[in-house]
């Protein structure tokens, strides 16, 4: 993370920048999920409002992978995809 960076090489910005660098593919596949759950439950009160129910539940799984069309094209160790379902 970078603040205050006005060089020309990031387009003068002066606010913040930030810069992400992903991990390599693999040639096999993998998969995993996250949940996001918020509800008034595990919420603390607010002193300054009525009851308020609140009700947040996401769930996504992950997939990830070599990427390759039988007999067209072989996309290992070259090709990877990872696609949030």
């Amino acid at each position: 993370m970078q603040s205050h960076n006005d060089e020309v090489q990031f387009g003068g910005v002066t606010g913040g920048i930030v810069n992400v660098v992903s991990k390599s593919g693999t040639n096999e596949y993998h998969a995993t999920a996250w949940e996001y759950l918020r509800n008034t439950a595990l919420d603390a009160k607010n002193p300054f409002s009525g009851l308020q129910k609140l009700i947040q539940n996401q769930l996504a799984p992950v997939a990830a992978a070599q990427f390759r069309l039988p007999h067209i094209y072989d996309g290992r160790n070259k090709t990877f995809f990872l696609r949030n379902l």
